[in-house]
């Protein structure tokens, strides 16, 4: 059974303050990037399941797509998907939950979010803020076996922008 993977680094965060790094929301310009995105979501094949790291700019990114969604999906914690962890950490979370097709977003941060992404396709891909990545596998996620779908993203030609 095929799954699609949509990966979603959050938007534009805020220095660290108090809180420190966990804590950093999206600034203004995030916000904005990351509404664009979610209507690109929204407008297509749309995902069963919402996963974002527990960090402050991922949950606030991933609250900004289900919203565009009109709530029809609950966000799920994953913390696999925090910044410095692994690919094989975040499929083998996908694995214990049961999933192997269906259509998933998942919301998380650099260095992760590229790592995951050249693990599935084989192919490493710029990752600014806001950019989210559909790739295709035919079965339960093994390294390079992934097609890349598409890549959208508003930093690509100076704005709200997307690259096939």
């Amino acid at each position: 059974m095929a799954i699609v993977i949509d990966l979603l680094r959050h938007g534009d965060a805020a220095p660290a303050s108090e809180g420190g790094d966990a804590a950093r929301r999206l600034t203004e310009r995030g916000r904005s990037n990351v509404a664009w995105i979610a209507d690109q979501v929204a407008a297509g094949p749309r995902p069963t399941r919402l996963f974002s790291s527990p960090l402050a700019r991922a949950r606030e990114t991933a609250e900004l797509v289900a919203q565009r969604l009109n709530g029809a999906l609950a966000i799920e914690g994953l913390p696999e998907l925090g910044p410095e962890c692994e690919p094989e950490d975040v499929l083998q979370a996908l694995s214990d939950r049961g999933i192997a097709s269906g259509h998933v977003l998942m919301v998380g941060h650099q260095p992760l979010i590229g790592r995951l992404a050249s693990h599935l396709t084989g192919t490493e891909l710029p990752v600014p803020p806001a950019t989210l990545i559909r790739i295709s596998c035919e079965s339960i996620p093994i390294a390079r076996s992934g097609r890349l779908e598409r890549t959208w993203s508003p930093a690509v030609i100076g704005g709200n922008q997307a690259a096939g």
